[in-house]
């Protein structure tokens, strides 16, 4: 009797074998891929959280395992930076009046130059200010700038150490600072309103004189005593910084809106500035400088330019040589000054910026280039330092036994610097006080190459920016 067909049944058989052998399909390629990219897979999966650290046998608290992890990370940190070139022969040393009025470009170019170069910056703040703890912001942006923990550990900051914060004594206690110095050096003058004396107590321009003196000592302190450093840093415990050429000390304005990369900052001290560093790579004809400073620019929107254009700012600081002092708000007339050229002297802030640009442009290599006098390519366009009798700009490299002559002080006083007296203040800027000094100590001591005793220069491309917009 032959058997009755159900066509349903056997549709549904069917299905059911096809849906079995695609199962067993995927199953058998699911295998093949996992053991042929195991390695790939875990690449993949790195950036997950890792799983929580197993206890150990000897580990009765989560303190215990807290701490190893701690350890591990800082392990983790010393392998991933021992590939770095520590740069740490360069030391900065900003003030600013507390806390908050550090911009965060400032900050981050110094958390920059810790973390990523080595290099030490110290800060000297007049007082602190409790709602925003500079050491807190130290402290986050120096984590935030280790690399993602692509293992899973965290690493902890070492960098942090490299940033030294202090903050000022009283301004009696700086006022007696200076009036000892003088009085033991026999400069007292008869009256404290002489113009340009450094300890007259109510005049802004003597106060920053006393506290970059103060600033100064902190870190001659510093860089004397190597047994103020637990970092274990080599390379900075290494050198003897009073009578070092090839280390830096970088002086710098904390409240500015952009500033020359680290790397900048070494290239120049490098090429411009350490005396036994020479590079294949570079211009190495270059002449050594006992001081550089930034190309400090501000913003300011133009009628005839029709937006905003950039110009020149630091003229109260700035003496183009042989003595031709840019600041407009002067004592004295322009023209006046021992070998002062008047229309060098008369320069706005938009033609000294051009002069420096103009000055600064090295000759292209390329003969084709050479002939050709459209500069507008600036992939072309390099530039190399103007010498200058004195400058700032918000940042100055000075090589370290230059700038720690013991001889020469920002709270200094010599009649001679009266001929750089602003009409508002009555005082030449700090920076030209000391320039002076050092320009006569190095003359006596017959140093500098160009005849001036104290070479200084601003390099055109490393630059500043002392404000947004005006």
């Amino acid at each position: 009797m032959t058997a009755p067909h159900h066509p349903q049944r056997s549709k549904l058989f069917g299905w059911k074998a096809i849906f079995v052998m695609v199962v067993l399909v995927n199953y058998s390629a699911m295998i093949f891929v996992f053991h042929s990219s195991n390695a790939d897979l875990g690449e993949q999966l790195s950036h997950l959280p890792p799983p929580p650290l197993k206890k150990s046998a000897n580990s009765n608290t989560q303190a215990d395992d807290d701490k190893r992890r701690l350890d591990n990370d800082t392990n983790d940190h010393q392998s991933n930076t021992d590939h770095q070139t520590k740069q740490s022969k360069i030391l900065l040393a900003g003030m600013a009046f507390s806390d908050n009025t550090i911009s965060d470009f400032a900050l981050s170019f110094l958390i920059d130059a810790a973390c990523s170069h080595n290099i030490h910056s110290h800060i000297l703040l007049a007082k602190r200010d409790e709602n925003t703890p500079l050491d807190k912001k130290i402290e986050v942006l120096a984590a935030h700038s280790q690399p993602l923990p692509a293992d899973g550990k965290q690493m902890r900051p070492t960098c942090r150490k490299f940033i030294h914060v202090e903050v000022a004594p009283s301004e009696d206690y700086l006022l007696n600072m200076t009036k000892s110095y003088h009085q033991n050096s026999n400069s007292m003058l008869a009256k404290e309103d002489t113009p340009n004396n450094p300890w007259n107590e109510n005049n802004r321009i003597a106060r920053i004189k006393r506290s970059r003196e103060y600033q100064r000592q902190l870190v001659i302190q510093m860089l004397t005593k190597n047994d103020n450093h637990s970092n274990n840093d080599d390379n900075w415990n290494s050198v003897d910084w009073t009578t070092s050429q090839d280390a830096v000390v970088g002086v710098l304005d904390l409240d500015l809106f952009n500033y020359p990369s680290p790397m900048e900052l070494i290239d120049s001290a490098r090429n411009y500035i350490m005396m036994s560093y020479n590079d294949a790579s570079s211009n190495t004809n270059d002449k050594k400088y006992h001081a550089i400073c930034s190309n400090g620019l501000f913003v300011m929107k133009s009628r005839s330019y029709n937006g905003y254009r950039r110009r020149y700012y630091d003229t109260f600081s700035t003496i183009l040589l042989p003595n031709s002092w840019l600041h407009v708000d002067r004592e004295k007339v322009r023209g006046s000054l021992e070998g002062e050229d008047v229309a060098m002297a008369k320069m706005n802030q938009d033609k000294t910026l051009q002069w420096i640009l103009k000055e600064g442009r090295r000759q292209p290599k390329s003969p084709s280039l050479s002939n050709n006098n459209n500069f507008n390519n600036e992939e072309e366009v390099q530039y190399q330092p103007v010498p200058v009798r004195s400058c700032f700009n918000g940042l100055t490299l000075y090589r370290a036994d230059v700038w720690l002559e013991p001889k020469c002080r920002y709270d200094s006083y010599h009649k001679d610097d009266d001929a750089y007296l602003s009409k508002r203040y009555q005082h030449a800027c700090e920076h030209i006080v000391f320039h002076e000094c050092l320009r006569r100590v190095l003359l006596e001591k017959g140093g500098g190459g160009g005849g001036e005793g104290f070479d200084i220069a601003v390099q055109p491309d490393m630059t500043t920016l002392w404000h947004h917009l005006s």
